[in-house]
């Protein structure tokens, strides 16, 4: 069974939900480093890659320095044959948080 945006028993006010009413509306909204990588999780987590490099590209315009959102960027990149992209976005992850584990 495929777990829906509002599992988490949030009244449908999940960082997914609120992400996709945002697109639906063509508002802006603010998300914190947090709710952007539980959203692209999400869509990773679903197989949509496409929409999670959206969200990553979204969450890095308002976090250009968000070394974990780079990263699932990267891996993004690099599941789809991208690794010249994937590789770049990587390093410039690591220059920005060098001790990260991941």
């Amino acid at each position: 069974m495929q777990e829906s945006p509002d599992d988490n028993g949030s009244l449908g006010f999940s960082p997914v939900n609120k992400y996709e009413q945002m697109l639906i509306s063509g508002s802006q909204m603010y998300f914190n480093v947090e709710e952007m990588e539980e959203i692209v999780d999400f869509y990773l987590e679903s197989d949509e890659s496409k929409k999670a490099l959206e969200a990553c590209d979204f969450g890095l315009n308002q976090h250009p320095t968000a070394a974990n959102l780079m990263i699932y960027k990267s891996e993004i990149f690099l599941e789809n044959d991208k690794s010249k992209e994937g590789i770049e976005v990587l390093q410039k992850a690591l220059e920005l948080n060098p001790c990260n584990p991941e």
